[in-house]
């Protein structure tokens, strides 16, 4: 782990952490302390790190199986979430390492987590993609969209969050209850960044035509 000065690109600091392949994500946790993701040759997780005695407080851990791309972790208060294998959201506690809960994606997770309020919204891919919400503290599974082709871009509108798949649909759901509130239908799959801004939505499309890349435009 390296500490770089922004001034000058200078190396200042470094620190070796022992029965560690990678690391990821460090964050900076409320107490001081790092909280950090990991992979080894086996298994991986995330730990927590004492910067003052240069010793790990915690570490949890889990086997994996086949390749893990990456090991990102999302810090809210006092709870470290961690994306498993692309299979797995687990939930584990900062100040203990104790897991909180785990959810088991459908079939691979594929978007960035996003928390609204006491919720947690992710996409998955695949061809019977979703997108999901749950609840942040306790990880029960509030309800999910299938997305066709998956689902990697959403974005939000007040209390509706708005997502497209593949099949050039786009909707505008109601994040409480997973209410549809309004669907579209596009002649082109969905290929870009959802974007929301002043009551409109945004995104790219590709069609097989002479101007296969189009930027579009939803009045919601």
């Amino acid at each position: 782990l390296l500490f770089v000065d922004i001034h000058s690109g200078q190396i200042i600091d470094q620190i070796k952490i022992p029965r560690v392949d990678k690391l990821f994500m460090p964050i900076r946790d409320r107490d001081g302390s790092l909280l950090i993701g990991y992979t080894n040759w086996s298994n991986a997780g995330v730990l927590k790190y004492d910067l003052l005695t240069r010793k790990v407080i915690w570490r949890y851990k889990r086997n994996f199986e086949g390749p893990l791309l990456h090991c990102k972790i999302y810090v809210i208060e006092d709870k470290a979430y961690w994306c498993k294998n692309e299979t797995e959201l687990i939930c584990v506690d900062t100040s203990n390492g104790e897991e909180r809960f785990r959810f088991r994606t459908a079939p691979w997770l594929y978007s960035d987590l996003y928390f609204y309020e006491d919720r947690i919204l992710f996409g998955t891919s695949g061809r019977d993609g979703f997108l999901y919400n749950i609840h942040a503290d306790s990880g029960e599974l509030c309800w999910s969209t299938p997305m066709k082709n998956g689902c990697a871009y959403f974005d939000f509108c007040n209390d509706t969050v708005c997502a497209g798949d593949m099949t050039g649909k786009v909707w505008q759901i109601q994040i409480e209850d997973g209410r549809i509130r309004q669907e579209y239908q596009m002649d082109a799959p969905i290929i870009g960044r959802v974007t929301v801004d002043q009551g409109c939505l945004y995104t790219v499309a590709w069609c097989r035509d002479a101007a296969p890349i189009r930027l579009i435009k939803i009045e919601l």
